[in-house]
């Protein structure tokens, strides 16, 4: 499991990066905005972080290596 020829995992992986994204977007809707609320709870290091994992996702979608639930040892 978890590997390049899993196509279930790369699939669950492609929406994670999907709906990360649109959180990412999300985010840095708000942050352009300069909303209270990202400034209060740290909004911005959360888009970042989305922005991270999303990136991290689609690519494991993508190439199905470096999967972000696994080590590759």
């Amino acid at each position: 499991m978890w590997d390049e020829q899993d196509y279930f995992s790369r699939w669950v992986q492609s929406i994670c990066a999907v709906v990360l994204g649109m959180a990412a977007i999300g985010g840095i809707y708000m942050a352009t905005h300069a909303t209270l609320i990202m400034l209060r709870f740290g909004g911005i290091a959360a888009t970042m972080g989305c922005i991270r994992i999303s990136w991290r996702c689609a690519g494991y979608a993508i190439t199905g290596r470096n999967n972000i639930n696994r080590d590759n040892f």
